[in-house]
C-alpha cells in the first residue's frame, strides 16, 4: 500500500526530472510525497507528479476534492491514469522552458516592466498575502505557503493595482531552496492590457537580484509565447492530465 515517503526513499524514483514542484518536495518545503519501493507521485497544490513503475492503487489513494493536474514520467503510465480516472482524465500538452539564467535580458524585461497607464506594480508584501488569500482568482500567487514568512524567505511576487485594487499579479506558485516556479494570472476584466506581461518581468527581474531562479512551465501555447517574450526558450512539450473532482 502507497505511504508516506521520505525524500531520501522518493529522490531514486525522481533523479533527472527537472520540474520544480518536485524540487519543493523532494527538499521538504512543501508538498508531500507518496508510494512505494517501486512507484511515487509528488504532490503540491494542484498537480501530481508520478514516477517509477505505474500502480494504480497509487493514484487511488490520491484525493482529488478539486481539479488535478496528473504528469507522468513516461508514457507507461498511461494506460493507468486513463483506466483508473477514465472519461474524467482529459489529456493536453504542457510546455517545459530551459531552465538557465543567462536567456535573460535585463534591459528587455526593464521595458516589459512598465506597467499600462493607470496601473502600478507593487510587492506582493504581507498586506497582499493575504488579500490574495480571499481572493479566489488569486489565490494560487500564496496558497502553497504556510504563512508569509515562509513566502518571504523562500519566494517574492509582484501585482498590479489599478486605483488601489488588485487586478493581475505573478508570483510563486511552489518554492524549493534557489527557486520558485512562477504562477501568473489576471482578473478577467483586466486580461489583454499587458499586466501579466509587466507583472512577469518584474518579478523574473526581482527573482534575478535575490539569486532565485524563476522557471516558468506553460500550461498553455499562450502562456509559453508570453514566456519566450519575457526570453525563456521551449524545452520540450510533455503531456499531462486534467482530472475532473469526484474522479
Amino acid at each position: 500500500m502507497p505511504n508516506r515517503l521520505t525524500p531520501q526513499q522518493a529522490a531514486p524514483l525522481f533523479a533527472g526530472w527537472p520540474e520544480t514542484p518536485i524540487y519543493s518536495c523532494l527538499s521538504g518545503t512543501m508538498g508531500q510525497l507518496i508510494g512505494t519501493e517501486r512507484a511515487a507521485a509528488a504532490v503540491i497544490g494542484d498537480f501530481v507528479f508520478l514516477a517509477g513503475q505505474p500502480d494504480a492503487t497509487l493514484l487511488n489513494s490520491i484525493a482529488a476534492p478539486q481539479p488535478l493536474i496528473v504528469v507522468p514520467r513516461t508514457d507507461a503510465w498511461t494506460p493507468v491514469i486513463e483506466g483508473t480516472y477514465g472519461t474524467c482524465a482529459k489529456r493536453f500538452e504542457r510546455y517545459a522552458t530551459v531552465k538557465i539564467t543567462a536567456g535573460f535580458d535585463p534591459h528587455r524585461l526593464q521595458q516589459l516592466a512598465n506597467p499600462p497607464a493607470g496601473t502600478q506594480l507593487v510587492a506582493l508584501d504581507q498586506h497582499w498575502f493575504g488579500v490574495c488569500q480571499t481572493l479566489a482568482w488569486a489565490e494560487d500567487f500564496t496558497r502553497q505557503f504556510r504563512s508569509f514568512d515562509q513566502f518571504d524567505r523562500l519566494a517574492c511576487g509582484v501585482l498590479a493595482l489599478h486605483e488601489g485594487e488588485l487586478v493581475a499579479g505573478a508570483s510563486a506558485y511552489s518554492a524549493y531552496p534557489g527557486g520558485i516556479e512562477i504562477e501568473v494570472d489576471t482578473r478577467e476584466d483586466y486580461r489583454r492590457r499587458g499586466l501579466a506581461t509587466a507583472c512577469s518581468a518584474q518579478l523574473i527581474l526581482t527573482c534575478l537580484t535575490r539569486g532565485i531562479y524563476p522557471s516558468w512551465d506553460a500550461h498553455t501555447k499562450t502562456s509559453l509565447a508570453l514566456a519566450q517574450k519575457l526570453g525563456y526558450q521551449l524545452a520540450y512539450a510533455y503531456p499531462a492530465y486534467m482530472v475532473a473532482p469526484g474522479s
